[in-house]
């Protein structure tokens, strides 16, 4: 039991934190919806002026309905896209249209009737995000940081941390242990500072199985990133959110759940001539490993800053990632340092 203790640590950390930051934000749910609308559209204007200053009166900062123009390039093929998803048939293709969660709402008539108990139901269940639609949520940043240029960049990050307060407050908590994780096994490494006794229970055998499940992981989003299908998030986070925003992919090109596959193939290379590899390159190896450990926790760190104060999203599966990248630097801290000891001493 003893050997699985910093992994029982973590999830129990998370799991609290968790139903900790649940019970705490229950009252902030935020319900987002989209209205697609045209500027030349009779119907669009009646419905801005009889019934959304009404709703909007009534909900208060609870409601965000976030306006797409189907008259601009950007408005339109996000409009195609959700007549593809909802298969929506040629009698109710038109403005004005609401979209609020599952739910696809044509006219002045039905979106009247049907959208105050659509909105006070996903209040009750803690909210809701924009509907999950190519292209909708960098639309909706863009046109959100425009409105936000002139904040500071201590509030800009509180805003985006408020898009999602139980997901990102998970993030954050992550980021806390990842950065305590990677002090540590800097500190522990490389100065005369002991290991504490809890390493010699992390056998380097489980490395090969974590990375197992890191590329599973990896391998599932690249899938979503490639075929621009919708990510199965769960019931915390925005998987979505994050793989259509523009730090999805590195510098614009790579898709990172595609570099986070070569880095788990990569480990597990490495741990396999450390294993079964002649003696120089074992010591070689170990030390490999604590850096690609020590680099992988090190850029999951920045991408889960993104996450709760740049995005405003937070991807359950990025945060395994995450979760998996750390512990294995702290089953290879061990190995690296006695090879580290091994070179100092001349054996």
């Amino acid at each position: 039991m003893q050997r699985w203790t910093p992994l029982v640590l973590i999830i129990a950390v998370i799991w609290g934190s968790f139903l900790a930051v649940k019970s705490a934000t229950a009252k902030d749910a935020v319900v987002h919806a989209v209205l697609f609308y045209s500027p030349t559209c009779s119907h669009c204007a009646k419905l801005d002026r009889e019934v959304l200053p009404t709703l909007q009166g009534k909900y208060g900062k609870k409601l965000v309905i976030f306006r797409l123009n189907v008259i601009s390039a950007a408005g339109s093929r996000i409009y195609e896209k959700a007549l593809e998803r909802f298969k929506i048939t040629e009698n109710r293709i038109g403005v004005p249209t609401l979209i609020i969660g599952e739910t696809f709402l044509v006219g002045t008539v039905e979106i009247p009737e049907k959208i105050s108990g659509l909105i006070d139901t996903a209040l009750s269940k803690g909210g809701l995000d924009l509907p999950d639609l190519p292209g909708l949520y960098a639309q909706f940043v863009a046109q959100s940081n425009l409105q936000l240029e002139n904040l500071s960049t201590w509030q800009y990050m509180t805003y985006k941390f408020k898009q999602d307060p139980l997901a990102n407050g998970i993030a954050v908590i992550l980021l806390a242990i990842m950065i305590a994780s990677l002090i540590a096994a800097l500190v522990i490494t490389l100065s005369a500072v002991k290991a504490p006794q809890v390493l010699t229970f992390l056998p380097s055998r489980i490395i090969p199985l974590l990375a197992v499940i890191g590329l599973g992981i990896a391998v599932y989003l690249s899938y979503v990133e490639v075929s621009e299908t919708r990510a199965v998030c769960g019931p915390v986070g925005n998987c979505n959110a994050v793989q259509n925003s523009p730090y999805a992919k590195l510098l614009g090109i790579l898709p990172i759940p595609v570099m986070g596959m070569l880095g788990y193939v990569a480990i597990i290379i490495v741990w396999f001539f450390r294993q079964f590899g002649p003696v120089p390159i074992k010591r070689l190896t170990g030390i490999a490993l604590w850096g690609m450990a020590i680099f992988s926790v090190l850029f999951s760190s920045y991408l889960t800053f993104l996450e709760p104060f740049v995005i405003g999203a937070t991807c359950a599966f990025c945060l395994a990632s995450a979760v998996v990248v750390t512990i294995i630097l702290w089953v290879s801290i061990l190995p690296a340092k006695k090879a580290l000891r091994k070179d100092r001493d001349g054996h």
